[in-house]
């Protein structure tokens, strides 16, 4: 059987290096093997990060590459999971760690590249940054709510790698596989341009909440190739836009 790829882990507007380092050695642990730093606040590579990483980026042959943001940092994966510890007013599905970690191991399965996005350390995620994700994962706990970046990573490659050794193989499924991640924001572009020009996203101060609505409406659904092909015919049956690409 051919080994299933686990998912990148995406870390946004990282500020520690040394809490990088504890994260990189937490996927060591458990075969999370590819790191995304989305816009840190810090240089990579960093002395600080490869010491508190004790030899991981060695021993464990991890890949760390850096992107300008999240939406750069994520544009080639097809299933994508982002943690918060608080999860707010979004109609999107919410799953635990272990709930998270098998829904990945499905996509796996079928040849999807996923991913888990984790926010900044003092933070987490903003609204839009959750946005760019299919699924919200939120980890139970106590209204403390005060895990350190590097245990939350290691709570996840945890489940993932527990979830590879439950009774029995993950269901297959008959539906197409979810479209790349860029090709979604290509059409999330040409359809939220086309709704501003037609005057949909008004008054201004409310249109990135409205903005964000619509993207939920089709991040949360998994749309194929072919859906996303069959919505831009409909975009297109549209009079002629100066929003549609030249």
């Amino acid at each position: 059987m051919t080994e299933l790829r686990p998912p990148a882990v995406v870390l946004v507007r990282s500020q520690l290096p040394e809490n990088v380092g504890m994260a990189i050695r937490a996927m060591a642990n458990f075969g999370l093997g590819e790191l995304r730093l989305a816009g840190p606040r810090h240089a990579w590579p960093d002395p600080a990060a490869t010491a508190s990483s004790s030899g991981a980026l060695e021993r464990a042959a991890l890949t760390v590459d850096v992107y300008a943001d999240l939406p750069t940092a994520v544009r080639d994966l097809q299933t994508v999971h982002a943690l918060t510890a608080r999860p707010r007013a979004l109609a999107r599905e919410t799953l635990d760690p272990a709930g998270s970690a098998a829904r990945l191991r499905v996509a796996a399965t079928r040849g999807e590249r996923t991913g888990l996005v984790f926010g900044p350390e003092n933070a987490g995620l903003a609204n839009d940054e959750l946005g760019a994700a299919d699924t919200i994962v939120s980890i139970p706990a106590t209204d403390f709510r005060s895990l350190n970046l590097a245990m939350s990573v290691l709570l996840m490659g945890y489940e993932w790698h527990r979830s590879g050794h439950a009774r029995g193989s993950p269901p297959g499924s008959s539906l197409a596989p979810p479209a790349a991640r860029e090709d979604l924001e290509f059409f999330l572009q040409r359809l939220l341009a086309m709704l501003s020009e037609s005057g949909f996203l008004y008054p201004p101060e409310k249109a990135p909440r409205m903005a964000a609505s619509v993207r939920a409406i089709f991040t949360r659904n998994r749309l194929s190739d072919q859906e996303l092909r069959t919505l831009h015919g409909i975009l297109s049956s549209f009079r002629p836009s100066r929003a549609d690409p030249v």
